[in-house]
């Protein structure tokens, strides 16, 4: 049902990021995966040309926050269970993969009514990335190691929340 209340947007950047991620990535070899991937950048990008997107429909996997009080969202897309947003990747200092959401805004207020595995509708931007479209949380260390794996399976999009509000 809420995968059908996903907008046409949202099932074309889910179905690129399956498309190039799944058994066609597994399967391929070493001197396929850069193309493969080069591949699926181009897919995204075709899907979400502006990076902005509205009204996209996610369950919510996890609500945290900072050290400083600021709000964490990570949610999968409705459809997919393995192609993750988030406003703040713990895993690196690089300022361009944190979003926080300051307390009384808007948008905190919204994050912080969320439960764990509670459906949304989401609108907000993703950063841009050279060799993914849309930057991930695993783009650095994939560029700088080779190992494409983790952006390719399971990727987790840095993502700019404009507003979160429960699906009804």
């Amino acid at each position: 049902m809420a995968n059908d209340a996903a907008p046409p947007d949202e099932k074309s950047f889910v179905q690129a990021v399956s498309d190039y991620g799944g058994s066609k990535f597994i399967n391929s070899k070493p001197l396929e995966a850069v193309p493969l991937r080069r591949q699926r950048a181009a897919a995204i990008c075709a899907a979400v040309p502006s990076g902005i997107v509205s009204n996209w429909v996610g369950r919510v996997e996890e609500v945290n926050a900072t050290n400083r009080g600021d709000a964490i969202l990570r949610l999968y897309l409705y459809g997919s269970g393995s192609v993750f947003l988030e406003n703040w990747n713990e895993k690196t200092n690089a300022d361009e993969d944190k979003f926080p959401v300051p307390e009384n805004s808007p948008v905190y207020i919204e994050i912080s009514k969320l439960e764990k595995n509670e459906l949304v509708r989401v609108s907000g931007s993703f950063q841009p990335s050279q060799s993914d479209c849309f930057r991930t949380s695993g783009s650095s260390k994939a560029n700088e190691s080779g190992n494409l794996a983790g952006t390719m399976m399971s990727p987790t999009f840095i993502f700019r929340w404009d507003s979160v509000r429960p699906l009804k």
